[in-house]
């Protein structure tokens, strides 16, 4: 038995996106915008920074001008910007890794397969790092997993881990 979020009836169109037309149209429109949104991507080093456009765009709002008198190439500025990308990366994941280990942990399992209504609401909901951002995110498009996970059956969720 596995866990799912969404029942397969919510997606009358699962099969279209199956076709090698379907697969053959998306690859065009990511192959014609790639290179944009990874120039942004690497501009705001994940949209953790703003832009240099942004940051103009800002500096004009406040009135204020600030020149820099060098400034790095655009492959200098690109390189820095994928390293710190793949720096806080490894950081964000070394950060959780400890818990997921824990998490997964057969023992740990076996001693709260006599609880799992406790494990889902309090392992899983208030210390889980994925799940916890997602509860608390205030994306719309998360709302349909928060409802998901909030009526999952907790049993389902113990079960899922396992396998």
């Amino acid at each position: 038995m596995y866990f799912r979020i969404y029942p397969d009836n919510e997606y009358p169109d699962r099969e279209l996106i199956r076709t090698p037309e379907h697969i053959d149209a998306v690859l065009k429109e990511i192959k014609a915008n790639f290179g944009t949104y990874f120039d942004k991507f690497l501009a705001t080093e994940a949209g953790t920074t703003p832009s240099t456009e942004d940051f103009q765009n800002a500096q004009t709002i406040m009135g204020v001008n600030v020149q820099r008198s060098t400034r790095p190439s655009q492959k200098q500025n690109s390189t820095m910007a994928f390293r710190n990308i793949v720096k806080d990366s490894v950081n964000k994941f070394e950060k959780d890794r400890e818990f997921y280990l824990d998490l997964l942990d057969k023992d740990f399992l076996a001693e709260v397969a006599d609880d799992t209504y406790t494990f889902k609401n309090t392992t899983l909901r208030k210390e889980c790092p994925y799940i916890r951002s997602i509860l608390h995110s205030p994306a719309e498009a998360l709302d349909k997993f928060k409802t998901c996970f909030t009526c999952a059956n907790p049993d389902d969720l113990y079960k899922f881990l396992l396998t």
